[in-house]
């Protein structure tokens, strides 16, 4: 059954647009423009093959009588339609909002930042796959048609070495609280020296 079959008899809720369309193919299909090549198929030229009598005894003995079965019962089974949307989660307060004794606090806001590290690693490989796929395409002429890529490129894994950078293996919210901790403090002694030396 096709997809806006299932979802016809369902009323029109505001603000609900309906089944959401595969981000993947969306993407593929956005960095892929090029036409879709059809491969033809090799006949079988010599009568005397035995491979396509072979597969269509096997096709109309064991995977035909499967199909025809699995359509009578999906043509009796009840389906209800279903929507599918991206799950929004309630902002929570930070780590750096909790209190050191509030274990519940604590929990949501690692739970927040596993959370938003998964969306920044997304974000990281996106960006990595578009730089992949315009090298691949202009070829010699990559570091100019692709240098706007580039300089994103740069800017995300910068981005992404600043916040969970030489941290190790096992990052959490806390460990991460106190490197921003630890950067603040190196920033604003490097600004107090600076201005020491601007004085004298």
């Amino acid at each position: 059954m096709p997809a806006e079959d299932s979802t016809a008899g369902l009323k029109n809720i505001p603000g609900v647009l309906g089944p959401i369309e595969n981000p993947f193919e969306r993407e593929r299909r956005r960095l892929y423009a090029d036409p879709v090549i059809d491969v033809p198929l090799i006949q079988y030229k010599s009568k005397y093959n035995p491979i396509p009598y072979l597969s269509s005894v096997f096709y109309y003995s064991f995977d035909y009588p499967l199909q025809v079965a699995r359509r009578f019962f999906d043509s009796i089974r009840v389906v209800k339609p279903s929507r599918y949307y991206h799950q929004k989660f309630r902002r929570v307060p930070n780590i750096w909002e909790c209190s050191t004794d509030d274990v519940i606090c604590i929990y949501e806001a690692e739970c927040q930042f596993r959370r938003d590290m998964k969306i920044d690693q997304e974000i990281l490989e996106i960006v990595d796959r578009r730089v992949h796929v315009c090298r691949t395409r202009e070829g010699e002429n990559a570091a100019f048609r692709c240098k706007e890529l580039l300089e994103l490129q740069e800017q995300v894994q910068a981005a992404w070495k600043v916040k969970y950078g030489d941290i190790g293996t096992t990052i959490d919210a806390q460990k991460v609280l106190q490197k921003q901790k630890n950067r603040f403090i190196e920033d604003r002694y490097l600004a107090r020296t600076n201005q020491k030396v601007a004085v004298q």
